[in-house]
């Protein structure tokens, strides 16, 4: 649940105010490599992968979908450890000590 709320809390802040998102992170991500001193070849190849992931970007099935797999994985860490604390008798007694 939290991670489709999120999911639905990024697709209005895209829409409203993210929607040159990829066009800035795809910037600073040249300038980085630029600034480690990666070479013309690999910025030109690192440009022309980023351009591809923006088009594909553009969909919203994409799109979500990229979202609910940056929270999911942790989403569901936690639940199971929490369902594997939880079975423990002594972790929440129902009679006091």
């Amino acid at each position: 649940i939290s991670a489709v709320c999120y999911g639905i809390s990024w697709e209005a802040y895209y829409r409203t105010s993210g929607g040159d998102f990829m066009q800035q992170y795809t910037a600073q991500y040249i300038e980085q490599m630029k600034a480690k001193g990666a070479s013309d070849a690999e910025i030109a190849d690192t440009q022309k992968q980023m351009d591809q992931f923006a088009e594909q970007y553009k969909n919203f099935f994409v799109r979500f979908g990229m979202t609910l797999m940056e929270i999911l994985p942790v989403g569901i860490v936690v639940t199971l450890i929490s369902a594997a604390l939880l079975r423990k008798p002594t972790m929440l007694p129902s009679e006091p000590a």
